[in-house]
């Protein structure tokens, strides 16, 4: 059979090739339409294996679709990065500091694939489980290219549910880019991620996590007329304690500063105005079975006031870090974002005017 590749030509494979090919075509075209799942089988067996043209064929589409994927998703951004202690404003590809893009595609980033093929979801959840986290580059980055190419909805919605609660413990990039999924008590997600391979990673997905946020702010502003008043607030507080913990994280030794940056990005207007007329919106269901009732659960949007807070004070300490501190270089890059917010003229007012609304949002 005819298999098209990434480039728009065609390559001749075996046609038991084909499901499998079809998953990873979805998955590193970033143009989604991953087939149904589950896949065909063969004599009611799961085909999990390559043919020699096929796995040409792959890893084809491997050199050809790391780059483009990471340069599509923030790598080609040409902003201030932080490079050996100044700033650059070059894409990914052309600093030093997140190259060589080093991802090894070995046989756990394959087990992702041939779990594929062979999952099916039965009453007692997912046969078999996901794979396992082996700490491989090329391993994480499919696992993020899975993630990102299965809806939320029916079978795919399970699959991706299950994927997120067995690798967001260890892998930064869903944790960040999927907020809603749990983490267990602990987990740090973030160790090793800024060597060679990973930061590439991570500095490659700026764009993708600033609209991952703004897609879960939005998304919840427009959920509060028809969501439970208790289950929009506890979303609410889960979103808003992710948030700090990225930013705990960026300003650590172990974190960098300017990779927190789609997070202020995505609170920008008109999201953050979305969110705060929703808290408005919501207040009188809030205060329906009376004031002491009420002034309790408004008091939870104190979350978002937290958050607000946060981002005030980390700026400013990015803002203090002096030239000679080690981290100098990506506060001043996290600084310029912030000074380049879109629809925010002055930072501080604007975090001002977050918590004073959301004062007036707690008020009956």
């Amino acid at each position: 059979m005819d298999e098209g590749n990434l480039a728009g030509t065609t390559a001749r494979v075996h046609p038991l090739d084909g499901p499998l090919l079809a998953c990873a075509r979805a998955m590193l075209s970033g143009e989604g339409g991953m087939p149904s799942l589950p896949l065909p089988r063969v004599d009611g067996k799961p085909v999990d294996t390559l043919s020699r043209s096929g796995s040409e064929l792959l890893r084809g589409w491997l050199k050809r679709s790391v780059p483009r994927l990471l340069a599509r998703h923030g790598g080609g951004l040409i902003r201030p990065w932080p490079e050996k202690g100044s700033l650059v404003r070059a894409p990914l590809w052309q600093r030093v500091s997140a190259l060589p893009l080093n991802l090894h595609f070995g046989h756990p980033a394959w087990e992702v694939l041939r779990w594929l093929c062979r999952v099916e979801i039965t009453t007692n959840g997912l046969q078999p489980a996901p794979p396992t986290w082996e700490g491989q580059t090329g391993q994480a980055f499919l696992m993020w290219r899975l993630a990102d190419s299965l809806s939320a909805n029916g079978h795919e919605g399970i699959l991706r549910t299950a994927c997120l609660q067995a690798w967001n413990p260890h892998h930064l990039l869903l944790w960040l880019g999927y907020p809603q999924a749990p983490a267990p008590e602990g987990s740090k997600p973030w160790q090793g991620w800024q060597e060679e391979g990973w930061l590439a990673q991570l500095e490659g997905c700026q764009s993708w996590l600033r609209r991952r946020w703004t897609e879960e702010w939005t998304d919840l502003a427009l959920s509060a007329s028809n969501r439970n008043p208790g289950d929009w607030l506890a979303r609410l507080e889960s979103l808003c304690k992710r948030a700090v913990a990225w930013l705990d994280w960026a300003g650590s030794p172990e974190g960098r500063w300017d990779l927190a940056g789609p997070l202020y990005q995505s609170l920008c207007p008109p999201a953050d105005q979305m969110l705060l007329d929703a808290m408005e919106r919501l207040k009188p269901e809030l205060f329906r079975g009376g004031l002491s009732s009420g002034q309790e659960s408004a008091a939870r949007y104190g979350a978002f006031s937290h958050l607000a807070e946060n981002l005030g004070r980390r700026h400013q300490d990015a803002t203090g870090r002096l030239y000679y501190d080690e981290d100098h270089a990506p506060a001043q890059a996290l600084v310029h974002l912030v000074a380049r917010l879109p629809g925010v003229p002055r930072f501080a007012d604007w975090i001002s005017h977050l918590v004073e609304r959301v004062r007036m949002a707690q008020q009956p």
